[in-house]
């Protein structure tokens, strides 16, 4: 029982024993280490802060030209769809004056085949009556406003054809800009 208590007392001395206390010596060595380290940190957070506010303006840069590519992306769309369309009026445009150039080479053919025009002339110039006269004038009268009113058509025509192909024209150099400027934002 004396072995088991002096064990005892001798367990519980050494957890009740005093702690070691670091020397003045010690204890300006670990504050010189603080203070060495505050100043390694120094630079070292100056670096960061640096590399923070370069790579915030780096987030705004590329979110700026993200907003460009997508802008000049839909310009690029809006000019192909114009392009298309302005593609489809001088298709129109082209068809009309074809169509106009056909009435035109009708109205000479039969200008032709009437001898310049002189048979319905001389339905008037040799009318029997005034019935024949009324019809020949009226017959002159027509073929005049037929004349008149297909070529105010042909010229109508023409003009627009050459509108949709200014137009045309325009819509594709629009077209190209536009493809310069997404090339330019998806560089960017």
């Amino acid at each position: 029982a004396l072995a088991c208590a002096a064990a005892l007392g001798s367990a519980v001395e050494g957890a009740y024993a005093d702690p070691v206390y670091p020397s003045q010596n010690q204890v300006n060595q670990a504050q010189q280490a603080v203070q060495q380290d505050k100043q390694a940190v120094g630079p070292i957070q100056a670096q960061f802060d640096a590399a923070q506010q370069q790579l915030t303006l780096l987030v705004r840069e590329s979110q700026i030209a993200a907003e460009r590519f997508d802008a000049a992306t839909f310009r690029l769309q809006q000019a192909q769809v114009a392009a298309e369309r302005a593609a489809d009026r001088v298709l129109a445009a082209e068809r009309r004056l074809a169509e106009v150039r056909s009435d035109l080479g009708r109205l000479a053919a039969a200008a032709y085949r009437d001898g310049n025009g002189l048979g319905s002339v001389s339905l008037v110039l040799n009318a029997d009556g005034p019935e024949q006269f009324v019809t020949g004038a009226h017959v002159l009268e027509h073929q005049g406003a037929d004349l008149k009113a297909t070529l105010q058509a042909a010229d109508s025509a023409r003009q627009d054809a050459q509108a949709a192909r200014a137009a045309a024209d325009d819509a594709v150099q629009a077209r190209a800009s536009a493809q310069a400027l997404v090339a330019q934002a998806a560089q960017a």
